[in-house]
């Protein structure tokens, strides 16, 4: 079962090769402030018609049809994924900073220090 507390504990991210019978393969990681750090198993799930009810929010159920060995690919994947978004997030606070550092400079600019 997937859970953290304060962004620290265990999640299932990624879909892959899904199957006629709308199955498909997802992992389950370590997370630290929700980021995957270490794959630990891959499975085969399926969403099955019910829901469970946690006071207002509704939650899917899963079907866990196959155990598998961990995806690589997969696990590869997510990895770029988020290694992808965190350059995004540092790239647009980096240029947020030297358009704040030009309007405010000392005598130097951001590129000066370079």
């Amino acid at each position: 079962m997937a859970y953290t507390f304060r962004g620290i504990g265990v999640l299932e991210y990624g879909r892959r090769d899904f199957g006629g019978n709308g199955s498909y393969i997802t992992t389950r990681w370590f997370v630290v402030f929700y980021l995957p750090i270490i794959p630990l198993k891959s499975m085969r799930l399926r969403r099955t018609g019910q829901a469970k009810y946690y006071g207002l929010n509704r939650a899917p159920t899963y079907e866990k049809i196959d155990l598998e060995r961990i995806c690589w690919p997969q696990v590869i994947a997510t990895y770029g994924w988020f290694a992808a978004g965190i350059s995004l997030a540092i790239a647009t606070q980096f240029e947020r900073v030297k358009r704040v550092a030009g309007r405010h400079s000392m005598g130097f600019t951001v590129d000066s220090i370079e």
